[in-house]
């Protein structure tokens, strides 16, 4: 729904802005789970997965 569509954009957005998600030498996201995919994983998933994933990008 539009929540959950508001969540997807939020939190691409501070992936995107974050330096350390475009870093070339480290990769990061190996998954092979499509972009919403992940999303999703982390929206329904443990909660402490999305903090991890936000916490990792912004330091």
């Amino acid at each position: 729904g539009a929540a959950e569509a508001a969540c997807f954009v939020a939190l691409a957005g501070v992936l995107y802005a974050s330096t350390a998600y475009w870093d070339p030498i480290r990769p990061y996201h190996t998954s092979k789970l499509t972009g919403k995919e992940w999303v999703d994983e982390l929206l329904e998933g443990h909660s402490d997965h999305i903090y991890t994933e936000l916490y990792d990008h912004l330091q």
